[in-house]
């Protein structure tokens, strides 16, 4: 269905990609976005062209110390109540057991609020985390079992009825949700790759990323199941 990968992303629901980049380019500071919103991000210590990707082309490293991809001009166009959220990991052995909090793609909130989906401290889990300063946070994990080769994660979250939800997928399968009632989030204030919201050093990742994508509206079980296969 749709053909190829950046098919598959640009078609799934245009009107609400906020950001598809696909961290292939071999130079420069410039992440473009292939959304109709032109929100690129910003390479901030980001070594491009480390590795080839799922695709044959090249993927960016991010070292865990102080690489990261900036998503600001993507804030404006964000809906912090629902969204899906995705990219191609890849996480070495012995990153899978730092027992640090590693944030592949992160959406901050006022107040310390986040929406982030990376590697867990606990040893080879992978997690989707809605966090409001008040009421209930959202979890939904992978056990990765060690998985050392690129994997497809997948996340969307829901906040507008009455029972709230976060559900994680695995190369396009549902792995597991969670819901709770009283989960609210204050307005968007950062968007990035590699680290929590925007900040200099806070639960930077390490390993490889390629081809995230963040939306505004939640997409259907069908179509994350046709994105997540190659």
């Amino acid at each position: 269905m749709w053909g190829d990968y950046d098919t598959k992303i640009l078609r799934a629901d245009p009107a609400n990609l906020v950001f598809y980049g696909g961290l292939d380019e071999r130079t420069g500071t410039t992440a473009v976005d292939k959304s109709q919103f032109g929100n690129n991000g910003t390479y901030v210590s980001t070594t491009l062209d480390a590795i080839a990707s799922p695709f044959g082309t090249s993927a960016a490293f991010f070292d865990g110390s102080n690489d990261r991809v900036s998503l600001s001009a993507a804030v404006a166009d964000m809906d912090e109540q629902q969204g899906t959220m995705g990219a191609w990991f890849k996480i070495a052995a012995d990153e899978w057991i730092d027992g640090e909090i590693r944030e592949g793609i992160s959406i901050y909130h006022d107040s310390g609020e986040f929406i982030r989906l990376g590697k867990q401290t606990a040893t080879d889990k992978f997690r989707f985390d809605v966090v409001p300063t008040t009421g209930s946070q959202l979890n939904a994990v992978w056990d990765s079992s060690g998985t050392t080769g690129w994997f497809h994660a997948a996340a969307t979250w829901d906040l507008v009825p009455s029972t709230k939800n976060a559900r994680i997928f695995i190369n396009g399968v549902f792995i597991t949700n969670n819901n709770d009632t009283d989960t609210v989030l204050d307005a968007v204030t950062a968007m990035s790759i590699g680290v929590q919201g925007d900040a200099a050093d806070a639960k930077r990742f390490l390993g490889h990323i390629h081809k995230p994508f963040i939306f505004k509206s939640i997409l259907t079980d069908p179509v994350i199941e046709n994105i997540g296969h190659i």
